[in-house]
C-alpha cells in the first residue's frame, strides 16, 4: 500500500481527480456567477472528480470480439488517451520499426 491516500487513490488518480474538479469547478463559477445555479454546479464538480478518477484507474478490458480492446486490451485509459493525443499531434504518423532476421 505505499504511494495510496486514503486507501482507493493513487497519487495517480488523486492528481486525475483533482484535474476533473478543477474543469468542474470552472463550470461551478460560470454557473454561479451568471445564472445562481450552484447547486448544479457542485455537482458538476463531483462528476468531473469521478471522471477524472475514472480516467486514471481504469483499465480497458480484453476482449477479443471487439477491435479497440483487442489492440488495448489491459492497459490503463489514461495511456491510450495520451498516445492518441500524441497521433493527432504528429500529424497521424506511425512509425515501424523492424529487425531484419537473417534466415539461413
Amino acid at each position: 500500500m505505499n504511494g495510496r491516500i486514503l486507501v482507493i487513490f493513487s497519487t495517480k488518480s488523486l492528481i486525475g481527480t483533482v484535474i476533473g474538479a478543477a474543469i468542474g469547478f470552472g463550470f461551478y463559477f460560470f454557473l454561479k456567477t451568471l445564472f445562481s445555479l450552484s447547486k448544479i454546479g457542485l455537482i458538476l464538480i463531483l462528476i468531473f472528480g469521478a471522471i477524472g478518477y475514472g480516467i486514471t484507474t481504469l483499465k480497458i478490458p480484453d476482449n477479443n470480439g471487439m477491435a479497440i480492446s483487442r489492440l488495448a486490451g489491459g492497459e490503463k485509459l489514461d495511456n491510450v488517451i495520451f498516445r492518441a493525443i500524441k497521433f493527432k499531434a504528429k500529424g497521424k504518423r506511425i512509425y515501424l520499426y523492424t529487425k531484419e532476421e537473417n534466415k539461413k
